[in-house]
């Protein structure tokens, strides 16, 4: 009679398991917080080939040409402006902001979730972002990434909600070495989006701020 009731215990936790997967299947953002990464999106070349830096830290950096009418003071202004527009404090987060140099550095957070398991995983990333301007182009840096890991079980409980500090250089070194393939996986592959998010975004940015000049 004890072993049947176990038995049946078991087979309903089975099934309420998958029934909860099986919602979030159908509703995978059900908090709108961020980007949601799904198995799917998990491109094992791309994530082996991210920039990293000699010590094998993330790091991220290239050189966006414009057109060549667009100042180096047109393109500062935009990136201001875009740093004021898509974060909540833009003008706090400005850590350098030389207009005559060309140079912006700020600190920005993004968030981005999946699935781990029976939990929901929240993630806030922050970096540091630099952008240097010259007269049609400007070179990006992005570095620095760290975040925190909210996780929440579909479950519920008590205990639903932990949080852990994220290392992203070592989720990647962990990735590489075929550690905890799923999750570190999906945590560097949700970074790896926010980022090329992030430089479309300034590119837009700075082409759009052009127009805007030219009415």
């Amino acid at each position: 009679m004890q072993f049947k009731f176990i038995f049946n215990a078991f087979c309903f936790s089975g099934l309420l398991v998958c029934s909860v997967l099986q919602c979030q299947a159908q509703n995978p953002n059900p908090t709108g917080a961020g980007h949601y990464v799904k198995k799917g999106e998990l491109n094992p070349a791309r994530l082996a080939a991210l920039p990293t830096d000699a010590d094998g830290a993330i790091y991220y950096e290239g050189i966006i040409k414009v057109d060549s009418a667009i100042s180096k003071q047109d393109i500062h202004q935009a990136v201001r402006e875009w740093f004021v527009s898509n974060y909540v404090s833009g003008k706090d987060v400005l850590q350098v902001d030389d207009k005559d140099a060309g140079k912006i550095l700020g600190k920005g957070v993004h968030k981005y979730q999946f699935v781990n398991g029976i939990n929901i995983s929240e993630v806030a990333l922050t970096f540091v972002l630099s952008v240097e301007a010259k007269d049609g182009r400007f070179r990006y840096r992005m570095y620095n990434f760290t975040g925190g890991n909210r996780n929440t079980s579909m479950l519920g409980g008590a205990n639903a909600t932990n949080t852990y500090a994220v290392n992203y250089d070592q989720c990647l070194a962990d990735y590489k070495a075929g550690k905890r393939t799923g999750y570190n996986g999906k945590i560097v592959a949700g970074m790896d989006y926010e980022t090329q998010q992030i430089i479309a975004g300034l590119e837009a940015s700075v082409k759009k701020g052009k127009q805007k000049s030219d009415w």
